[in-house]
């Protein structure tokens, strides 16, 4: 491999990252105003005919540009050419080649060109499904991209600066041998699959954002929701797959035991799901009654807005150390900022400006209708999300004010939430019961009891067994309805018409989702033991035996544990091992059918290490008539280094 770049490379490297980037920008630029000019030109058939065409090559021109790229950056990678700082930051010659496939979007600059791959791919589908919508819908989601793109120009423009990060920038210097390789964490099947599952409903949220632009621009409130409900569903579920992929990969990874930490990164993508799932109900409502015109046009504008201020905040550097998740500063705080403004700003001027011409309708005939419960839902959820958002922009806050930076912890969250959560689930439970017209007190109470009943039979029983808090037991109890009136729904619907059921199968979901919420977040317990070699120990009325260091995939240890427990026995193999970055611990996981028993290594002593107490966060022993309990620590630095 070559110790420099030489001139004739610079120049092949030019015109295959930098100018075909330069150029599918420029095509973007030149679709946005094609595709204006086309939704401007509606009384002049010719013209509109001709800036469309124009349109369409442009947005293909810029695709085939974002595929070029792509492939470009891929072959790189999988060819190991380390004389790029993108790919020596990233891979090495010892990666698989699942997880070297991973490595393009490890990073901004590669994450980045996943996100408008996604976008020009759904702009060719929504060229071909959105007819009269065409024009309107494409020019903006063309100036998505173009904003997109310039996200990875690295210009430099004179009195403005540099614009966007290179992903073929070449390290300066003697070309390295090897890479630095992929993060360890990362190297897991979940996290291969979970990044580009993700960045598919974010890129999916900017379709159902252009339609409702397109519906305040051309004044057609009523009728945009048809062609965007498809897409605000597929965004909502793809969203969610992404988000529970990553949740498990933290739950079967990461050690700590958990699923969800609140941190900034993950809140990035809970809020706009929160906001789409609500755009999702309320569409069903304007579809059928023709209201909540207003409402709607402005939830699908904050659903993609927040996409846009979450990558502000986890892209441009505003975080810190706050997060475990952010990505490194690269520069690119303006071009965020301005990304997000132009959209969200744009939206809320064009719908403000709009605002009166769009007519009222009356949502629900009364508070006993589908309508009405649908409309509480949605409304819900929105305040839910925007909790979520104002708790991750305390360090933003904080630096705008002036003050010290501050860290929101998962308490936070998790008090401000519940009793949302707890709306939540009754909602869920009533709005399904309920049918789409009139419906009195009577009859809706009737429907309920049995489901309601149920609910609180199973909560008592929790409350019998130990379970004291009563936000937990509200919790609990909403969920449990929510479980027994949509099972009830589900079993209703089924058999009369299948297709008819998948909402009632959805809401059963959220209330096992809930349950689930309580048993793992409330009532999980934990210790932490020390396993000498061949020394039986009962934790949790099993008994672990450690019986050694084995192998696993060449130079990894893997901690041989056996568990028993009467007469049923497992072998746990929990694995600790050292990278050039960090050390790893993969805990080791043995599911049962109502708890899941987890086995994380901390640390391997090889000697004999006296008398030790363990104590975890707020855990309480008695050691020779003391109490000791482990409340926190500080860190300070020493003055003399």
């Amino acid at each position: 491999m070559p110790s420099s770049m030489p001139t004739d490379s610079l120049f092949a490297e030019f015109l295959t990252g930098k100018f075909v980037t330069i150029f599918g920008f420029v095509a973007a630029l030149v679709a946005t105003i094609a595709y204006f000019k086309a939704a401007q030109s509606e009384q002049d058939r010719v013209a509109e005919q001709e800036w469309r065409a124009m349109g369409r090559y442009a947005f293909l021109a810029m695709f085939i540009a974002i595929v070029i790229n792509g492939s470009h950056l891929l072959y790189l990678i999988l060819t190991h050419q380390f004389q790029y700082n993108y790919v020596k930051s990233y891979s090495d010659t010892t990666l698989e080649l699942f997880y070297l496939i991973s490595t393009f979007y490890a990073g901004q600059e590669g994450s980045f060109m996943l996100w408008m791959f996604y976008g020009a791919l759904l702009g060719l589908f929504v060229i071909r499904t959105a007819k009269e919508y065409e024009a309107p819908v494409m020019a903006v989601l063309a100036l998505s991209q173009a904003f997109l793109l310039s996200m990875i120009m690295g210009i430099q423009v004179p009195g403005i600066g540099v614009i966007g990060s290179d992903p073929f920038a070449l390290v300066m210097g003697e070309v390295p041998k090897e890479g630095d390789g992929l993060n360890a964490l990362l190297q897991n099947p979940w996290m291969v699959i979970h990044p580009p599952t993700l960045f598919l409903g974010f890129s999916s949220l900017i379709v159902p954002f252009s339609f409702a632009i397109a519906a305040l621009w051309k004044n057609k409130y009523d009728d945009w929701v048809r062609p965007a409900l498809p897409w605000i569903l597929f965004s909502a579920m793809t969203l969610g797959a992404g988000i529970m992929m990553g949740g498990y990969w933290a739950y079967k990874v990461l050690g700590w035991g958990g699923y969800w930490g609140w941190d900034p990164v993950e809140n990035s993508s809970l809020v706009p799901w929160l906001m789409i799932v609500a755009l999702l109900h309320t569409t069903l409502v304007q579809r059928k009654r023709g209201s909540l015109k207003r409402f709607n046009l402005f939830l699908a504008i904050l659903a993609y807005s927040t996409i846009l201020y979450s990558a502000f905040l986890t892209r441009s550097g505003v975080l810190g150390d706050t997060s475990v998740h952010s990505f490194t500063d690269l520069g690119l705080y303006n071009q965020l900022l301005a990304f997000c403004l132009v959209f969200f700003g744009g939206g809320l001027f064009l719908l403000l400006w709009r605002l009166r011409s769009i007519q009222s309708v009356q949502y629900a005939d009364s508070i006993y209708s589908r309508e009405f419960f649908l409309f509480c839902g949605s409304l819900v959820l929105m305040l839910i999300g925007l909790v979520v958002l104002a708790g991750t922009s305390t360090p933003l806050i904080d630096q705008i004010l002036g003050r010290p930076i501050t860290k929101i912890e998962p308490d936070f969250y998790n008090k401000t939430t519940l009793p949302m959560a707890i709306m939540i689930g009754l909602l869920s439970a009533i709005g399904q019961v309920i049918w789409w017209k009139k419906n009195t007190l009577d009859n809706l109470l009737k429907n309920l009891a049995i489901p309601l009943s149920l609910a609180m039979a199973f909560t008592s029983v929790l409350v019998i067994f130990g379970m004291k808090d009563w936000g937990m037991i509200l919790l609990s109890l909403t969920a449990a309805f929510s479980l027994f009136a949509n099972g009830q729904v589900f079993l209703k619907v089924a058999r009369s018409n299948l297709r008819f059921a998948g909402g009632a199968l959805t809401h059963v979901g959220v209330g096992l989702m809930l349950l689930g919420i309580v048993a793992s977040g409330k009532y999980d317990e934990s210790r932490f033991v020390e396993l000498p070699i061949g020394h039986p120990v009962q934790v949790f009325g099993k008994e672990l035996t450690y019986l050694g260091i084995e192998k696993v995939d060449g130079s990894k240890n893997g901690f041989k544990i056996a568990v028993k427990e009467g007469e049923k026995q497992h072998l746990a193999m929990p694995i600790m091992y050292e990278t050039r970055r960090m050390s790893v611990q993969n805990p080791d996981v043995l599911h049962e059918w109502n708890k899941d028993f987890y086995i994380a290594p901390v640390n391997l002593m090889r000697r004999p290490s006296g008398n030790r107490l363990i104590l975890g966060k707020d855990e309480v022993q008695t050691v020779q008539g003391y109490s000791i309990k482990f409340t926190g620590f500080k860190m300070y630095q020493d003055p003399n280094t």
